[in-house]
């Protein structure tokens, strides 16, 4: 190349002149399309993973006009039935075949009591814990039995009773909704040797009304026996003083045993 330019001039040092450019812009070509190659040009990997896109390839080194490589594009984004073509220099590649996302577990149903149609609504129905929320109706004493429980666990016992409506309570206030239908269960026990009448009753107080009681179920329990009490109430609409719901019916004296309680939303 040097010789040619050394002759001078003419068409001598023209062809010098383009030779020399054209021989560096075939290297510079050369090395762009190499970077290119190597590096810009490259489709993107498939996913590994089900439905994952294929990475876009990097941008050249270089590019015509002393500029910067291309940035690198995006991978394009996954799809259940492959990866969409990356977004950079070179094309995405496939996804492997997008396999059915795994969907979430339904939830579980909720646990129905003997008598109930829904989630009970009343906390440690079996008593394990303690009497928490519960307090006597009437003249009563209410304590924990352990041992007297339908599986021979604990349950709720109202002893001391001076009364026959006498025993355990709950305000229900806190627990329904105006209007919604209910339904209420309990399994009960006396103390007694001889059949005595067992009920599950309904006391409402409307702000400036008088008392009402409701009996909302009511059976006979022999000696020793256990049965179940279980019946059902619309929630009262009223503004309310008292909502009150209770378990009566033994004679004076007689203890009454308490298990496997429940109040379910019906509607």
């Amino acid at each position: 190349m040097l010789s040619l330019l050394a002759r001078g001039g003419g068409h001598y040092g023209a062809v010098a002149v383009y030779l020399g450019l054209a021989s560096c812009s075939l290297q510079n070509f050369d090395t762009l399309s190499s970077g290119l190659d190597a590096d810009g040009g490259r489709a993107g990997a498939g996913g590994s993973a089900a439905g994952e896109a294929g990475g876009g390839g990097r941008g050249g080194n270089a590019s015509i006009g002393g500029g910067g490589g291309v940035p690198a594009g995006p991978g394009g984004s996954g799809n259940p039935s492959g990866g969409n073509p990356g977004a950079g220099a070179g094309p995405g590649g496939n996804g492997s075949s997008g396999g059915v996302s795994p969907s979430g577990g339904n939830g579980g149903s909720p646990q129905l009591g003997d008598g109930g149609a829904g989630l009970n609504l009343l906390q440690d129905p079996s008593f394990a814990a303690g009497h928490v929320g519960w307090a006597q109706f009437g003249n009563a004493a209410l304590a924990d039995a352990p041992g007297e429980g339908r599986d021979g666990s604990q349950c709720l016992a109202a002893t001391s009773r001076t009364e026959t409506f006498a025993g355990p309570s709950i305000h229900l206030e806190p627990l329904v909704v105006p209007g919604q239908l209910y339904a209420v269960e309990a399994w009960v026990r006396t103390s007694a040797s001889t059949t005595q009448t067992t009920s599950i009753s309904l006391k409402t107080v409307c702000n400036g009304a008088s008392d009402v009681y409701t009996p909302l179920a009511s059976a006979s329990a022999a000696a020793g026996e256990w049965i179940l009490l279980d019946g059902s109430f619309t929630a009262e609409t009223c503004t309310l003083d008292e909502y009150t719901l209770y378990i009566e019916g033994p004679e004076i004296g007689v203890d009454l045993y308490v298990d496997d309680v429940g109040l379910y939303l019906l509607q």
